[in-house]
């Protein structure tokens, strides 16, 4: 390696500080790096998804004794309701818990989840290959976005208030006790965790009973252990509700108690329930199995044969089945032969069209990335056109609101931007085609609107703070019907914050007569939730009914009219009658009348997929029934007892008066109704007094800190060579603390690391500015390394300082290009272990330049290394010496990670690498041995080519079966390729709390590679199979013709061991075409 002297005095004093030359170069040409970019260390290589701000959000926040309720521009409506609920939110989650929550609560409320994906909380959750003595702190933190249904927010709410005070009993609130849970910690099971949030959040509805049956049927709640995803939220939901319906809701706190204290999860469920964890799934999936009681509808589930069959069966309508796909909408034509759904594969969604008598599929939009993110749980708006040969649905992307148009005859498509609304939540067309209306939210709230096809531009009907859903036309288009939980019909009603509002939805119709808009308050049960109104035949109203008791009933309903008095004419009133047609047999997330059919359509759930059943309609099994609760009877079954007296305060109804109607009657009766409405006649309610805003100035909070032992340069730029090999820096102690702001949009990161040997130390401070379109990130690292030279006659001390300034500009969520400038300063000092070596000056050289890359990463963890998804990185970099400008140096190469599911947990990992130096100065890459190694295992010593102008060094692993240096040169290529099983997961029902176990993975693996000088390993310029011997006169040059690519395959195993993910493997190698003796290596690090 060249040093270049930039100028000693003959006394050996600098004639200018290095550090200051160091500022003044480093101004010119600036850069950072959050974490690894090229191969400076091993395989550790800098990926992640990305945050894209297509906005400012300008934050004020509203200060409550107990939370702190934050909004931007246009949300101010919505935080308000928050912060008036937000006390007995709290205070129902902490009854629960029998425990308080420490601290303030911040809730960020955001107006759409499209503006949440946007944000940059939870960034930091940087993509560490050693996990081990890394505590995220648990905060206090949490986020809400509205989606046009309050019931929502209360339940998201409740399920992060759950989260947080779970997190504070079980790993503590301070980052000492953390920091601490982070090697000792208990680990609980997805099941455990979720589905006691889902449970604390809604304990008992419809859509809980129709995914805690299903997930019985199948018996996942005896393996809530192999339960991951949404499956797992509601397993665990199905356990907690049965040891509350069993035990009482106390034993929820206890079971907590008792596992915090046993630090086991099995023995403090046993110390609570009396039961050990295996008897416990099983008691609470028969539980649930019997109060679903039969289920006709469905195929039978008695063996894994009908299991199997019914993973594929989809009931009436023929829905192509794939594992990891959900299903988000459908609905199916008023012909009854084409119908249409939408599915979604982790946020990338895809629009179809079936034909119930082609049996033809197509698909007819893809929309979106595949990315492991929280996904939007609102179903994407579909409508079909009166005409019959158009479908029409709307959904997000980004920032935007779109509405496509398919022609069902060319497959065409028409995309249209909708502006000033959030998101549409469902539509239908007029009668004549020409406009829709729509349930659409609108700075937190739904309201409907009157969309005009031709002109692009909607209307809102009105504006207020009450659910208005699923409207749909009548036949002439007069009349539209929707669901809602306003109190009465006055669309003036002024919302009074502190105001109760009932969670059910009554029915309404909207009507113009003579232009003149008139509210009619259709159906008003208080006690029921009415969804999902639809036109039957003469304008009858059938619609879904939820029950207290979480059952469901298809009801009928239609206008009536009697005679109200006589005068001069007769005077009429008008009023609804309605009967139930049907009483569900099982639970259904949708419901939908086709006409063509005369039939009804329920979407319900048979092994996590959609079962469409269709029933037909038969006028006599409609049953007059009195509206009201799960205890409702048949009107012809009611017993008189002729026997009865009326009471004081009773009327005598067979001996009443009945005198003229009039409309103050009505407004009477109306008034009283009014007042036994339980959403209206809490007495001792009384109006919010909203407290005032402030600005949110910026505040600092630690995020995360590390402290824990490592074996690797972890460095952000290549180690110098200067005739020696830097293959391990030794065993030491990395300390590193990040500091962020509430928004995580800026982010301050200080550490060092200090080896066993103190010979090798780094320290870091970097500050990160993630506003914005574009992330900008300073970095700032200095390390120092001893190292031989001269046959190790002599000792320099190498300090090397970086500097670097990184821009990250975000395409999508999956897609980025990094732009860097980067100034390296080394300083060499002799050290004075002879005369020789004190007459020797310190010497100084210096590169500035550049890199650029693209990275794609759109991976999702299934579990602890265990990936699904594609990943890669391709960069190219050059730098140059501001002294000596011909002293140039560069790379180019790529990174490249498959992961493809092979069974249940079961992946198979691929990675395909390589690199090219570039430039007058080259960097050697020494393929083999393992990354992070803490095994004493020596170098592969192979010659190193003395021709070659190497001035950095750099370890290329893994390659299994060698040890490090087994191939060297300018330019190297490398593939490896891993199976990986987790053992307990895969192999057995059982629970397990034994995080060693539950973590613990068999891996097979196969590596290949080389490393090389010339256009290629064959090669004659690259020397590593030439050995030259000389002895005067003659010198002698041997070609011994080695294969110059190696190979090596092995097994290992993985684990978590005291936070630490831990990997032991015994590999073979092959080097020209001869098995080496086998190697064992021991490491700390994650992926390969």
């Amino acid at each position: 390696m060249e040093f270049y002297h930039l100028g000693v005095t003959s006394n050996g004093m600098l004639r200018q500080s290095y550090f200051i030359r160091f500022i003044l170069c480093a101004i010119l040409t600036c850069t950072i790096s959050a974490g690894f970019g090229q191969f400076y260390d091993g395989s550790n290589m800098e990926f992640g998804k990305n945050r894209v701000q297509l906005r400012a959000f300008e934050w004020q926040y509203l200060p409550t004794p107990r939370a702190e309720v934050y909004y931007y521009q246009g949300g101010k409506a919505y935080a308000n309701r928050i912060t008036s609920e937000i006390k007995d939110w709290i205070e129902d989650v902490e009854e629960l818990y029998d425990r308080s929550i420490e601290g303030t609560v911040q809730i960020l409320v955001y107006n759409k989840q499209a503006e949440f994906r946007q944000s940059n909380i939870g960034s930091g959750q940087m993509n560490a290959q050693n996990i081990g003595g890394t505590a995220t702190l648990v905060g206090s933190k949490l986020f809400v976005y509205a989606d046009g249904v309050w019931e929502h927010t209360e339940d998201d709410i409740k399920r992060s208030l759950s989260n947080l005070l779970f997190n504070q009993i079980l790993y503590g609130s301070n980052w000492q006790e953390a920091l601490r849970s982070s090697t000792t910690g208990i680990s609980f099971p997805a099941w455990f965790t979720t589905g006691l949030h889902s449970y604390v959040a809604h304990p008992w509805s419809a859509t809980v009973a129709l995914h805690v049956w299903d997930a019985a049927r199948c018996k996942e709640i005896i393996h809530a252990n192999r339960a991951t995803g949404i499956e797992a939220r509601w397993v665990g939901h199905g356990v907690w509700k049965y040891i509350a319906d069993v035990f009482g809701e106390p034993v929820i706190a206890n079971a907590l108690y008792m596992v915090r204290v046993s630090s086991n999860l099995e023995k403090g469920l046993q110390y609570a329930t009396g039961m050990n964890l295996e008897l416990l799934l099983e008691e609470a999936n028969q539980y649930h199995l019997d109060a679903a009681g039969p289920a006709n509808q469905f195929p039978a589930l008695a063996s894994r044969k009908d299991l199997r069959k019914a993973r594929k069966n989809t009931g009436a309508l023929d829905l192509p089945i794939q594992t990891d796909v959900e299903f988000r909408a459908l609905t199916v034509h008023p012909d009854g032969n084409r119908y249409a759904w939408a599915r979604e594969e982790r946020g990338q969604l895809e629009i179809w069209i079936g034909d119930r008598t082609s049996g033809d599929a197509k698909r007819v939009g893809r929309h979106g990335h595949k990315i492991d993110r929280i996904q939007d749980r609102t179903l994407p708006a579909m409508a079909w056109h009166p005409n019959g040969n158009i479908l029409t649905y709307a959904l997000e992307q980004g920032s935007q609101n779109l509405i496509y148009s398919v022609d069902l005859t060319s497959f065409e498509s028409v995309e249209k931007e909708v502006f000033r609304i959030d998101k549409i939540l469902s539509m239908a067309y007029a009668p004549d085609g020409m406009s829709m209306v729509w349930s659409a939210v609108k700075d937190g709230q739904s309201d409907l609107y009157q969309y005009q096809i031709l002109g692009n531009n909607h209307t809102a009907l009105w504006s207020d703070p009450y659910d208005d859903l699923n409207p749909v036309f009548s036949k002439t288009g007069r009349t539209i019907w929707f669901a809602s939980n306003r109190p009465d019909i006055d669309l003036n009603h002024e919302f009074v914050l502190g105001e109760p509002v009932n969670s059910n939805h009554d029915l309404f119709a909207f009507q113009w007569t003579n232009d003149t808009p008139q509210l009619i308050h259709w159906i008003e049960t208080p006690q029921r939730d009415e969804s999902f109104p639809q036109v039957q035949f003469d304008d009858n109203i059938t619609f879904l009914v939820e029950l207290e008791d979480g059952s469901q009933e298809r009801w009928i309903s239609w206008r009536d009219s009697a005679v109200a008095y006589i005068d001069t004419t007769i005077h009429y009133r008008r009023f609804t009658q309605q009967r139930m047609a049907a009483k569900l047999e099982q639970p259904a997330e949708q419901f939908q009348w086709i006409p063509s059919r005369k039939s009804a359509g329920f979407s319900c759930k048979l092994t996590g997929h959609p079962f469409w059943v269709e029933k037909t309609e038969n006028k006599e099994d409609w049953k007059d029934v009195t509206p009201g609760t799960a205890d409702a009877v048949e009107a012809a079954n009611v017993q008189l007892d002729w026997e009865w007296t009326p009471g004081p305060t009773e009327a005598d109804f067979r001996n009443y008066t009945f005198g003229p109607w009039s409309s103050s009657s009505q407004i009477d009766t109306e008034n009283e109704k009014e007042l036994e409405d339980p959403a209206r006649t809490a007495l001792d309610w009384k109006p919010f007094k909203l407290p005032k805003p402030r600005n949110y100035r910026l505040n600092y909070a630690i995020e995360s800190i590390t402290g824990q032992l490592d074996n690797s340069f972890g460095s952000t730029f290549y180690q110098a060579y200067g005739g020696n090999i830097a293959v391990q820096p030794g065993l030491g102690g990395l300390s590193q603390i990040s500091v962020a702001d509430l928004f995580e949009n800026r982010r301050f990161t200080a550490g060092f690391r200090l080896a066993g040997s103190l010979e090798n130390s780094r320290y870091l401070f970097a500050y990160s500015d993630l506003k914005g379109r574009w992330d900008k990130t300073w970095m700032i690292e200095r390390q120092g390394i001893t190292q031989g030279i001269d046959n190790n006659q002599t000792f320099i001390r190498t300090h090397i300082h970086m500097l670097r300034r990184q821009w990250k500009y975000a395409l999508d969520e999956v897609r980025s290009f990094r732009i860097q400038g980067v100034y390296r300063l080394d300083r060499i000092t002799p050290l004075s272990t002879d005369a020789f070596n004190l007459t020797k000056p310190t010497q100084f050289a210096g590169q500035a330049g550049a890199l650029i890359a693209y990275v794609f990463d759109n991976i999702r963890e299934r579990m602890i290394n265990i990936p699904e998804g594609m990943r890669y990185r391709v960069w190219a970099e050059y730098y140059v010496n501001p002294i000596a400008s011909e002293s140039t140096f560069g790379t180019t190469g790529f990174d490249l990670r498959i992961y493809k599911p092979v069974w249940r947990n079961v992946i198979w990992a691929n990675r395909l690498a390589a690199d090219w130096s570039i430039g007058e100065l080259r960097l050697l890459h020494m393929i083999g041995g393992v990354d992070n190694t803490l095994s004493l295992i020596s170098n592969a010593e192979s010659p190193i080519d003395p021709n070659i102008n190497y001035a950095y060094q750099s370890r290329l692993a893994p390659l299994r079966g060698f040890n490090t240096n087994a191939r060297n040169g300018s330019h190297m290529a490398l593939f490896n390729s891993e199976l990986r099983i987790p053992i307990w997961s895969t192999l057995s029902s059982h629970p397990i709390d034994t995080e060693l176990l539950q973590t613990l993975q068999f891996v097979g693996f196969f590596d290949v590679g080389s490393a090389w000088n010339g256009k290629h390993p064959y090669d004659n310029t690259n020397t590593f199979n030439q050995v030259t011997v000389t002895q005067n006169p003659i010198t002698v040059t041997i070609d011994n013709n080695r294969e110059p690519i190696i190979w090596g395959t092995g097994f290992g195993l993985r684990g978590k061991v005291l936070g630490y993910w831990l990997r032991a493997d015994w590999s073979w190698g092959v080097d020209d075409g001869r098995w080496q003796e086998r190697i064992f290596n021991l490491s700390l690090q994650l992926d390969f």
